[in-house]
């Protein structure tokens, strides 16, 4: 069950993280924040949201660029077959993404509201339960 909960945990994790616009195609990303907040004319806000939005992207590279490209989107031969080990991902990494999401979603809105980005869930009830889950995990060591 834990490799299916991982997948899942970062697949969530990459598709919030990835470029807003990609090949000329506009993803629903938390990058997308940035341009509405632009359309909106909170151009300092925007500004700071850009700004935490690329370090989120470099905390996560190794789950998106690794892990979900070479695993999950395009299954890797050498990754399949344990012939290559990707990076590992410590647990204080995926909280460390999960706070940062948490927090770039509050600071964007403005409130403690939830984000509902698609048909796939609320994303800022995502991060909050997984936060929840890995400092119950943390408490039990």
């Amino acid at each position: 069950m834990l490799p299916m909960l991982l997948e899942s945990i970062f697949i969530r994790i990459s598709r919030l993280t990835e470029a807003s616009v990609k090949d000329g195609y506009k993803n629903l990303t938390l990058g997308s924040l940035v341009h509405q907040l632009r359309l909106r004319n909170e151009l300092e806000k925007a500004y700071e949201v850009e700004r935490r939005f690329l370090e989120l992207q470099k905390t996560t590279r190794s789950i998106r660029e690794d892990h979900r490209h070479q695993r999950y989107a395009h299954p890797n031969f050498d990754v399949g077959t344990n012939a290559k080990k990707l990076p590992a991902v410590p647990l204080a990494g995926i909280q460390e993404a999960t706070k940062e999401i948490e927090n770039l979603m509050t600071y964007a809105s403005n409130s403690s509201l939830h984000w509902k980005a698609d048909s796939q869930g609320n994303l800022k009830s995502l991060a909050l339960s997984l936060k929840n889950y890995y400092e119950l995990r943390l408490a039990k060591k």
